[in-house]
């Protein structure tokens, strides 16, 4: 038939699928989301933008989504096979910086000082040294002169 002028997309973050266990996170807003798609007769299709809640930064995602239109009485649902074929690995960005604390700083000859960093993630530390009586560097001082 004509396709239905709204309907809802659902999608979720989950690691075994099912149309069921995706529509109850996009109901308990746990990794899932529902969106209404506006069908564009003109363009031919429909387009909606889901944002999906509480994701951690530099993780690994699958993402499966499903749709169903608005007929009535009972709207038609996507197949389970339909909704696994809309499988999309994606990795969220990391966006935050490590932490970085310094363990231990120790003399370590003659003019040198050794440092025993910890950073909370993978990454590289930049260190340097000033006099105590000056600015502590920015961190593109750092970065253009650490070591």
């Amino acid at each position: 038939g004509v396709p239905d002028i709204y309907g809802p997309t659902t999608c979720a973050l989950d690691t075994s699928p099912t149309i069921q266990r995706i529509r109850a996170a996009a109901l308990a807003g746990t990794g899932g989301a529902s969106s209404k798609v506006h069908y564009s007769l003109e363009l031919g299709y429909g387009e909606a933008f889901v944002t999906l809640p509480r994701l951690l930064a530099g993780r690994e995602y699958d993402v499966y989504c499903f749709a169903e239109d608005a007929e009535l009485p009972e709207p038609n649902v996507a197949t389970e096979l339909q909704m696994q074929a809309t499988h999309r690995p994606t990795t969220t960005r990391d966006t935050t910086p490590p932490t970085l604390t310094i363990i231990e700083a120790r003399q370590s000859g003659q003019g040198q000082l050794t440092l025993s960093v910890q950073l909370s993630e993978p990454g590289t530390a930049v260190c340097a040294v000033v006099n105590s009586r000056q600015h502590a560097p920015t961190a593109v001082q750092l970065a253009t002169r650490g070591a």
